[in-house]
């Protein structure tokens, strides 16, 4: 049985389709946890293949929520992040064309608890270990971020 209680999930219903994926929350009113903020995130990768410099730019979103009155529950992706997602894909696939070579981009997502002034949130009932955790294809466990992980802000 799987506790949810000690870290948050993306619940990936259909692995091949983003439009089908949600994440899942539920925090413990004890942690005085106010809005979740959710990232998703593209690492930016730089390489050289037969003297042809490629950049791939990083990307990172964010959406938050606020969980004052419903410290659990879940929300699908949102529809800008499948979108980005569907033309990360798209583009890889034209890449590997060519050359397979070319690294894979990286996605994921994490999470950044924010208390009622705003600050992060210490919390102190959630286990979150810097690893992996498995529990199949569908459910993707995602860290705790800090604000220093953080590259860009809407504030």
């Amino acid at each position: 049985m799987i506790s949810f209680i000690f870290s948050i999930f993306a619940w990936k219903v259909n692995k091949k389709d983003p439009s089908t994926y949600h994440f899942i929350w539920n925090i413990r009113p004890n942690d005085q946890v106010s809005s979740i903020q959710f990232y998703f995130n593209k690492n930016r990768g730089y390489h050289v293949t037969d003297g042809i410099e490629k950049y791939d730019p990083k990307i990172q979103m964010m959406k938050e929520i606020l969980i004052q009155e419903k410290p659990f529950g879940f929300m699908k992706i949102p529809k800008d992040w499948v979108s980005v997602m569907k033309a990360v894909q798209k583009v890889e696939l034209e890449k590997r064309k060519f050359d397979n070579m070319f690294p894979h981009p990286v996605i994921s997502f994490g999470w950044l608890p924010k208390d009622k002034t705003g600050k992060e949130a210490e919390l102190n009932h959630i286990f979150n270990e810097n690893g992996f955790d498995s529990y199949g294809d569908e459910l993707e466990s995602l860290l705790i971020l800090s604000g220093e992980e953080i590259e860009f802000s809407s504030r």
